[in-house]
């Protein structure tokens, strides 16, 4: 399965017509080949697999929004290779990225692996990310 990883910026700069990713019919109009996901900040992300899915972000103060974005993506590939739905795995990488926000730096912010451990083991426990 084909993945690509973008930001609101690098959205538009890849649509033929430098749209920005504001709503379906933008999200749609851009040529693609596999699977997206569009960071989205604070606000979380977009998954356009079968369809377009939003997820929201948990609502942080953050100390330091450093390598948010990189914690995001590992903590989203991590939970494809672990077998989780797309759904799944982002939802990972959102919850993971909104925790680092709370740390100084970029990779100190990032859990440990027992931190990340940990928190597969809850969300599977609590809902079906596979």
């Amino acid at each position: 399965m084909n993945w690509l990883v973008v930001n609101e910026n690098e959205f538009s700069q890849l649509h033929p017509e430098l749209l920005e990713p504001i709503n379906d019919e933008a999200i749609n109009s851009l040529p693609r080949r596999g699977n997206l996901v569009i960071t989205l900040g604070e606000s979380g992300a977009v998954l356009v697999d079968e369809g377009i899915k939003r997820f929201a972000a948990p609502r942080k103060s953050p100390v330091d929004t450093t390598g948010a974005r990189d914690c995001l993506i590992g903590a989203f590939v991590a939970g494809l290779a672990r077998g989780f739905k797309s759904e799944g795995a982002l939802k990972l990488g959102i919850v993971r990225a909104s925790e680092s926000v709370m740390r100084e730096g970029a990779q100190t912010s990032y859990p440990t692996i027992d931190e990340a451990c940990d928190l597969i083991h809850v969300l599977l426990d609590t809902e079906s990310l596979r």
